[in-house]
């Protein structure tokens, strides 16, 4: 076997060292080339993730808006739902509804509300003096009849138009106001009138004893008094008595005809 120099060997051995070397050095060169490679396309695929995701939610979000202002139904999907509450926030849904309403021909063509005619009738000037005329027939057709029924005589125009103002100014209601008129000094000589002498008072009797009330010369009491000891009550006792003694005798009459036919049938 040929032997190699000293220096020959040692070359060898530093050649094999270097190429060893250098080996290595490319494989971890290559390695982290390999690495950073991978990182490189873990990053653009993040990236290019991110960007579809970008576009995918504007897209949903566009997409969401276009079906607010076709006036459809708008599915929310988590990704659609921000942009949809970020339109509502800045109120940009209400303006579009309200330009497809106005654009709408049904709205434009659609009919006043009933309720809405009938106010607009109910609140006519026309309507309010028929209202009006109205009322005031009814307030004098009142008056009319409990000055009748309690005074016994028709009502003057003053006392129509004192008491018709009282109702219309709501001050006093009907039930007040015929309370009022039916207990009112006049009102108690019309009433002791006809419980004493079955009529009103003539207008001579009714001035005399609403002077002497007026006055406080003569109470209502003294006045009933006065009238149950008058001639016109005295003649109606008089014919009261008179009707009870025709009501006896005819009684005693047809007692004694009855006794009479029983004696006939014996």
């Amino acid at each position: 076997m040929k032997k190699l120099p000293l220096s020959s060997l040692s070359f060898s051995i530093i050649s094999l060292l270097v190429v060893g070397c250098g080996a290595a050095n490319l494989n971890e060169t290559q390695g982290l080339s390999l690495k950073k490679k991978n990182t490189a396309d873990e990053y653009a695929q993040s990236r290019l993730s991110g960007k579809r995701a970008s576009v995918l939610k504007s897209s949903a979000s566009q997409k969401g808006e276009e079906q607010i202002e076709k006036g459809g139904n708008v599915s929310l999907s988590p990704v659609a739902a921000p942009s949809f509450q970020a339109s509502i926030a800045s109120s940009q849904v209400a303006p579009v509804a309200e330009k497809a309403l106005a654009a709408s021909p049904q709205v434009a063509a659609a009919p006043a509300p009933a309720s809405a005619v009938k106010q607009e009738v109910i609140d006519s000037p026309q309507l309010a003096l028929e209202r009006q005329a109205l009322e005031f027939k009814q307030r004098i057709m009142f008056l009319d009849l409990t000055y009748r029924a309690c005074l016994g005589r028709a009502p003057d125009s003053g006392g129509l138009v004192s008491w018709s103002n009282l109702i219309a100014s709501k001050q006093a209601t009907f039930d007040q106001v015929q309370a009022a008129i039916c207990s009112s000094p006049e009102g108690q000589i019309a009433l002791a009138y006809s419980e004493l002498l079955g009529r009103f008072p003539d207008p001579a009797g009714r001035g005399f004893w609403l002077a002497e009330l007026n006055s406080g010369r003569l109470s209502i009491l003294q006045i009933r008094q006065s009238i149950a000891s008058s001639d016109e009550r005295k003649a109606i006792d008089l014919q009261q008595k008179i009707q009870s003694l025709k009501a006896e005798l005819a009684a005693v009459e047809k007692e004694r005809s009855s006794i009479v036919q029983k004696l006939q049938s014996i």
